[in-house]
């Protein structure tokens, strides 16, 4: 995806399967869950709700960041666990 192509999704907004986030957060974060358990989406980081484009400094630390979020929220998940009985 190009620029020319990312100002043209800007320009056409929000829908269901595109988000403006001004910063990757926990709203950032819960929007690609939401994404995840449907069609899917793309999530624009750096772009305000009216379509502004606002920019995010990337560091080092900036890349890390959705891993950990990703990690914090697995360690806290409960995944129920249900036996098996062979009937035979």
């Amino acid at each position: 995806m190009n620029m020319d192509e990312i100002r043209q999704m800007i320009e056409n907004g929000e829908s269901e399967t595109v988000e403006f986030k001004e910063n990757f957060d926990k709203e950032a974060m819960e929007t690609a869950v939401a994404f995840a358990n449907t069609k899917g989406g793309l999530i624009l980081i750096g772009v305000s709700d009216k379509g502004e484009i606002k920019g995010v400094q990337v560091g080092k630390s900036t890349l890390k960041k959705p891993t950990r979020l990703v990690e914090e929220k697995l360690r806290k998940m409960r995944i129920p666990y249900r036996s098996l009985k062979n009937w035979n």
